[in-house]
């Protein structure tokens, strides 16, 4: 019997490293500077962050003969310099690279939420937000019929917000001018969804760390609009002490605690803005991911049966 591989998440806001006997992950975050606001990697961030923290886990945890697979998404995905990421990666032994485009990420992610839910709409708007993309997807009894990724993210949006200077308020506002000018590249998609969503049997489902913070908080996999303008209330009350934006910049660098408490409210703020182009009231949150489906996408690409 062959060995099992053991497989690797390359995300934009993490790098997970799932082990073959139980496929419980061991995650390393990523400095919100390892993305420029270019949307480039910053390879000297990327060694340390991540690299050399791969090369120390499967020294102190050796592999063996063991295959070791990583699925890249994200900025490995959208980055101009990526390949350099890539070669970089290539020295540790026995590693491949599978680079999954914005169609398979969302359709091998939903997955997950096939599995677990039983009643299921028959419509579906899957939003899967990372930390350098966004993939926004529409399935129609579990398949995917058009999709679109943005180059926004977590650690994208936090770059960008900390080269402003002056008041938190206008930074913000200027980052909400930049989400329209991607959202409105792509109108005509989100009048097909919302067309979609009016005519019923239609429901929003999203993934992604920010997400699943806010099911974590109130213990369900349901949230509605209202509840989610309360929690995002509250998130701003708890990140911004001061209109400053270098002052936000400062406690974020000094303080793990308050990096997660900024992290999400900038997240869930995008998040919001996102679901204002939606005429919806609530939305579900799928708590598994992209990770729960490795074995069946190793398989597929074994097979070249990668939709």
């Amino acid at each position: 019997m062959s060995q099992q591989p053991i497989f690797i998440e390359l995300g934009s806001s993490a790098t997970k490293v799932l082990r073959s006997e139980d496929r419980k992950p061991i995650a390393f975050f990523h400095p919100f500077d390892l993305i420029g606001s270019n949307g480039n990697i910053n390879i000297k961030i990327f060694k340390k962050a991540i690299f050399f923290k791969l090369k120390k886990y499967f020294k102190e945890h050796s592999s063996g003969n063991k295959k070791i697979i990583a699925f890249a998404t994200g900025i490995y995905r959208t980055a101009n310099n990526s390949p350099l990421a890539y070669k970089i990666l290539a020295s540790i032994n026995g590693l491949e690279i599978i680079t999954l485009n914005p169609k398979q990420e969302s359709i091998y992610s939903m997955l997950s939420y096939f599995k677990h839910q039983k009643e299921l709409s028959k419509d579906i708007i899957y939003i899967d937000m990372g930390g350098g993309s966004t993939e926004i997807a529409h399935f129609e009894n579990k398949i995917l019929k058009e999709c679109i990724s943005l180059n926004i993210g977590l650690l994208f949006l936090t770059a960008r917000l900390f080269e402003e200077e002056g008041t938190t308020d206008i930074a913000l506002q200027k980052l909400n001018t930049f989400f329209d000018s991607h959202f409105n590249l792509h109108l005509a998609f989100f009048d097909k969804l919302n067309t979609t969503i009016k005519q019923g049997n239609c429901s929003i489902v999203i993934t992604g760390m920010i997400a699943k913070k806010m099911a974590k908080k109130y213990r369900t996999d349901k949230l509605t609009i209202p509840l989610f303008g309360n929690y995002i209330n509250e998130l701003q009350s708890k990140a911004l002490v001061k209109n400053d934006i270098q002052d936000l910049k400062i406690r974020y660098l000094e303080s793990y605690p308050t990096r997660r408490k900024i992290d999400n409210y900038i997240g869930s703020g995008y998040l919001f803005f996102l679901l204002q182009r939606f005429p919806i009231d609530a939305f579900y949150i799928n708590n598994s991911g992209l990770s729960d489906s490795f074995d069946i996408i190793y398989r597929d690409f074994i097979k070249k049966a990668l939709p």
